[in-house]
């Protein structure tokens, strides 16, 4: 995996990350370049967790809970009011429910 499905959030200034990217990071092979210890998630997880499937697996479950979570936002209603320092645009989409809403 690259990069995070096409059907992920968009990141927030308030967030670093977003959870796919995260797990991808630290489900890599990589080498620190001063000690020259390799990070190895797949060699871990055969022989920590005794699944070779374990990366991949972390992956799709974070995939799921992020759809999900998506999935319940968006069917929230509005609040009815606006956080302070908001664009007029992010206003009207925060008190109205959300882009396209009336």
């Amino acid at each position: 995996m690259t990069s995070s499905p096409p059907t992920a959030p968009p990141p927030r200034p308030s967030v670093r990350k977003l959870a796919l990217e995260w797990v991808m990071e630290r489900q890599s092979v990589s080498t620190d370049k001063d000690s020259g210890i390799t990070n190895d998630a797949n060699l871990w997880a055969t022989e920590t967790m005794g699944n070779a499937k374990y990366p991949l697996e972390l992956f799709l479950r974070v995939v799921t809970v992020s759809l999900e979570t998506n999935r319940i936002v968006a069917g929230l209603p509005g609040l009815g009011i606006a956080p302070a320092n908001q664009s007029e645009e992010t206003e009207s989409m925060i008190v109205d429910g959300g882009p396209g809403e009336p």
